[in-house]
């Protein structure tokens, strides 16, 4: 019994070797065919009459390996697919064989899609708003376009309002570069310019303070296109006009630089038909500095003078010049530089006249009268603010220096008596302040003496004199008090 279990089983074994030998093999490499390289992941399929008996996917090499069926019937299609190549189809006969294919490669035409953001976007205390979203053709200036977002408002004189309330800061990709001077920003950006606008509520501006001290405070943190901050750019607008009183005209130009670590804003504007720069130059946040009362009590603008019941700009004669340098340099990740200078003129003059007729029994009673008045402001200011701000130290010293030099003269004339009024001041403030806040004390307000002075000069007097320095004889305004050019004196 043992003896014929050991003769089946040598007839079996050369059986399976036979059934082994008699199974063909496809095989064989897949390059590129312009590069020679080998082709990986390509689709190999082996189909007999449209039906797939077998398939493959080369590897790093190219390589490739397949079987073919036993009988297959009819010739066997070989066919090599990829998403970057053309596909390649080849009638082989049924038996082992090597194959290397060479691919040519083709252009792929991909169906063009749109990915919009969404127009709002709420993460935390900061809502983020697409700035194309919401503006059109006519939204020329960032402030055009800050309009038209819901929930904020710019106020007449160009302040930022979110909710009904102001803002208390404005940053430009992370950076307070203006202050609360930021008019000089929304004003000359591009809205263009602009991808998105943040609203950050609950600010804590002093990081060492977070995680201790709740804020109140909102702030506007504008995100910047990546075309905007490659290269230097600027903006410009020109305008040109003529009127009955003369030519009137308007200049402005505004170069802008905005890195990482690096932003700058300066402009330089000049116009004779409104006063533009003190609008520009205003500061929203309210701080100016060292308070003047002695200045605020003067209103060195009016001299008490009356204005005719019509537009300023229909009878005012005005010369206005402005420039401003603003720049911000970040020395390290919590470290920053911060430089502002500006300088303001302005030159404002009218001439205006008034007869009032008296009917009497014993005849009619006529009075006349007639002002010159000249108002004429120079305003320079530098500042320089260094801001240390990190988790355990937080340092800021602001050195400013500002002055202004107003000069008044007023000329009145009623029927044959004539009066002369001049007046001028001068505001010089110097201060420096220096503030401290660590994790277990704060010390502030740590400054050097301050320097804070307002002289004043004023005179009044009769015909003929009309400054102390100076007598006239002549019923005309002063030398130096030239008649309105252009302009008709107003009267009614």
């Amino acid at each position: 019994m043992k003896h014929i279990r050991r003769i089946s089983l040598w007839f079996c074994l050369p059986g399976l070797y036979l059934s082994l030998s008699a199974q063909q093999i496809v095989q064989g490499t897949v390059r590129s065919e312009n590069e020679k390289t080998p082709v990986e992941r390509v689709v190999v399929r082996l189909s007999v009459r449209g039906q797939m008996k077998a398939y493959a996917l080369t590897n790093e090499k190219g390589e490739y390996e397949l079987h073919l069926p036993a009988d297959p019937g009819h010739p066997p299609v070989l066919s090599f697919e990829h998403l970057s190549y053309e596909k390649v189809e080849q009638e082989i006969v049924p038996r082992s064989q090597t194959r290397d294919v060479w691919l040519r490669e083709k252009a792929i035409q991909i169906r063009e899609i749109t990915v919009s953001a969404p127009q709002i976007r709420l993460k935390g205390d900061t809502l983020s708003y697409r700035l194309s979203a919401f503006t059109g053709k006519g939204d020329v200036s960032l402030e055009d376009a800050i309009k038209k977002l819901p929930g904020m408002e710019i106020t007449p004189a160009g302040a930022i309002q979110y909710m009904g309330k102001n803002i208390d800061r404005f940053y430009i990709e992370g950076l307070n570069m203006l202050g609360g001077k930021y008019s000089l920003a929304t004003r000359s950006l591009p809205a263009t310019s602009v991808s998105e606008v943040e609203i950050i509520e609950n600010h804590q501006q002093i990081r060492q303070q977070q995680d201790r001290i709740q804020s109140e405070d909102v702030v506007v943190n504008i995100k910047l296109t990546q075309k905007a901050k490659l290269k230097p750019f600027g903006t410009s607008d020109a305008a040109l006009g003529y009127a009955e009183e003369g030519w009137l005209y308007h200049l402005r130009f505004t170069a802008m630089v905005f890195s990482p670590r690096f932003q700058t804003i300066s402009t330089a504007r000049t116009g004779n038909y409104r006063p533009s720069s003190e609008r520009e130059l205003v500061n929203h946040s309210g701080h100016t500095g060292i308070p003047n009362k002695a200045f605020s009590l003067l209103d060195i603008s009016s001299m008490g003078s009356s204005a005719p019941p019509v537009r300023e700009d229909r009878y005012q004669s005005i010369q206005d010049k402005m420039i401003s340098a603003n720049t911000i340099h970040k020395l390290s990740e919590n470290a920053s530089l911060k430089l502002n200078v500006e300088y303001a003129y302005l030159r404002n003059q009218h001439a205006y006249s008034t007869q009032s007729t008296y009917y009497t029994n014993e005849g009619n009673v006529i009075v006349t009268e007639e002002s010159h008045p000249l108002v004429k402001t120079h305003r320079p200011e530098i500042s320089l603010d260094y801001i240390l701000n990190d988790s355990a130290l937080y340092l800021r010293n602001h050195l400013l220096a500002k002055t202004r030099f107003d000069k008044n003269h007023l000329d009145v004339q009623k029927n044959a008596q004539r009066i002369g009024q001049y007046r001028e001041a001068h505001q010089v403030d110097i201060s420096n302040k220096l503030e401290v806040k660590n994790a277990s004390e704060s010390i502030s307000g740590i400054s050097p003496p301050t320097c804070n002075t307002t002289p004043l000069r004023a005179a009044g007097s009769f015909f003929p004199t009309l400054r102390p320095d100076r007598e006239r004889a002549s019923p005309r305004p002063p030398p130096d008090i030239p008649s309105t050019p252009g302009k008709r004196p107003v009267s009614y």
